[in-house]
């Protein structure tokens, strides 16, 4: 089951290499699995006969989750966007999707599950950097490229939340403690090279705090994780490995790093001359129409432009754009509606399991916040959203125990 939810987690960058390929389905690949998982639930349920009985603070959540879709319904009614509302409001559903599905499967193994994704996403982006140094020109339009161009800020992205589930778990993701650094060092490497800056960044910062907060934990409490010898073995190892990496693969490698040395410049003003890039500009662009917009009156405040509205309103005609922020896209399409019944749901995910987790931490949530104030729309987050379930299982509970969930490992 695990696998198969891999999958549809998957959906959006595998279609890319799909498409890369010329691999033509006859249904959209999400579509097939999303049926394969309702299949595998089917099955499930009949076979074990599971009793739906949730606890409170996700039924709520569900709630506030649907209240919200249904909302972008009726904005349906209002919104200028003749066409793309309606391919965005059905395009939402896979959050749908991956909220629930974790909580309604029985013993849903989060450490199985980001195993597969950790192994998965480090294979796509090593793909995507093959691809990258392959194919990519500066300045020269390709359509093969740009089949697969989105690949990098998507693999960054979900590398991140695998590093941060890797190294602020209470358990152990891989029973290996250097497979698991291995990974999450392997993880920070493949984010830099991408040239992905704002998850790697955040996942930096994140990781400052967090290991502030274990030191804080040793110096008041004296607490101290066990092994730290094999911590520093495994960072040895690493090292040694890049290497010999470096050593086989040496020009490409100092390719990829000035790029993304290059990229990260440009966020320094006094480098950059105020010119901080492209896809920077933009956002910047976007930031300040979208504040015009969410007060241009009183009606576009508290209903918003309507679902699908912005590349309207921005362009002028009817076509996919967005502020990539999800709060100000959900302020000026939704209004001050949709964005309170979108925070009472964020509300409900970040109250449940705060006395304790064993595998995904409140940290990789505010690494999800984070990420989507600066990209993507919210109706392509379906990572966030099935983080999110996850996050709020009773078997990521530190109180929770079972004998078919026994993992038995130690914090990173």
């Amino acid at each position: 089951m695990e696998l198969i939810f891999a999958l549809f987690y998957l959906s959006g960058p595998l279609k890319s290499v799909f498409d890369f390929y010329q691999i033509n389905f006859p249904v959209d690949f999400t579509i097939i699995t999303a049926v394969f998982l309702l299949f595998s639930l089917v099955i499930k349920y009949r076979n074990e006969k599971i009793s739906l009985v949730h606890e409170r603070v996700n039924l709520y959540a569900f709630v506030f989750l649907i209240l919200f879709y249904l909302w972008m319904a009726v904005s349906l009614i209002y919104t200028p966007s003749e066409h793309y509302a309606y391919v965005k409001t059905m395009n939402f559903a896979p959050n749908l999707i991956a909220f629930l599905f974790p909580m309604l499967s029985k013993n849903f193994r989060i450490d199985r599950f980001t195993r597969i994704i950790t192994v998965a996403v480090s294979g796509l982006s090593v793909f995507f950097i093959f691809l990258f140094i392959r194919y990519y020109v500066p300045g020269v339009k390709s359509e093969l490229y740009d089949s697969i161009g989105g690949l990098y800020l998507v693999c960054a992205t979900l590398l991140g939340i695998n590093t941060l589930i890797l190294a602020c778990s209470n358990h152990r993701i891989f029973k290996n403690l250097y497979v698991n650094i291995f990974f999450i060092l392997f993880s920070i490497s493949l984010m830099f090279v991408l040239g992905a800056r704002g998850p790697l960044i955040f996942v930096i910062l994140i990781l400052i705090v967090f290991y502030a907060w274990q030191l804080i934990k040793f110096i008041f409490r004296g607490v101290i994780k066990k092994d730290m010898y094999k911590v520093f073995l495994a960072f040895f190892g690493f090292f040694v490995v890049a290497s010999v990496v470096f050593m086989v693969f040496d020009n490409e490698i100092i390719y990829l790093v000035k790029r993304a040395l290059m990229r990260l410049n440009l966020l320094v003003p006094a480098k950059s001359g105020g010119n901080m890039g492209n896809s920077v500009n933009i956002r910047v662009n976007q930031f300040d129409l979208s504040v015009q917009l969410i007060f241009s009156n009183l009606n576009d405040f508290f209903f918003g432009h309507g679902i699908g509205s912005f590349g309207l309103l921005e362009k002028g005609y009817d076509h996919r754009s967005y502020p990539h922020n999800i709060f100000l896209e959900i302020l000026v399409e939704l209004g001050f509606v949709g964005f309170i019944i979108f925070v009472l749901f964020l509300i409900q995910v970040f109250r449940k399991n705060g006395k304790g987790i064993k595998y995904v931490s409140m940290f990789v949530l505010f690494y999800l916040i984070l990420n989507s104030m600066k990209s993507s729309s919210f109706i392509d987050i379906r990572a966030y959203f099935a983080v999110f379930g996850m996050y709020m299982l009773k078997q990521n509970s530190a109180n929770f125990t079972s004998d078919s969930h026994n993992t038995n490992g130690q914090q990173v």
